[in-house]
């Protein structure tokens, strides 16, 4: 196995991304707040090879912010992440593996 077989990979299978891993040709993502920091999310779209798809779940708020080689550092992932969520109703926690940085929020209770 070479480095990068051996590495434990965090990501879920079928994430969107922002910047890349273009797996969808397009998607539409409705959000509908439940309380209780639960949402319904509706994807519907397709796939690079034109199957249709559509998801449906309930599911709790999280929120990951990653910086990969140094791209970024925790001050700026810290600056995003307040831009838009108010940080005292999170809990917070932060990982790191070499040069990355892993962010990840949930509600407070």
């Amino acid at each position: 196995m070479d480095e990068i077989e051996r590495m434990v990979w965090t990501e879920a299978l079928g994430a969107l991304y922002i910047d890349n891993h273009g797996v969808f040709k397009d998607v539409r993502i409705d959000f509908k707040y439940l309380g209780q920091r639960m949402f319904q999310v509706k994807l519907n779209g397709s796939a690079e090879p034109g199957t249709p798809f559509e998801v449906s779940a309930d599911v709790r708020l999280l929120i990951e912010l990653k910086a990969y080689d140094n791209r970024s550092t925790k001050e700026d992932i810290l600056n995003f992440f307040e831009k838009i969520f108010h940080s005292e109703e999170f809990n917070q926690e932060w990982r790191y593996r070499d040069e990355d940085i892993f962010f990840t929020a949930t509600p407070k209770d």
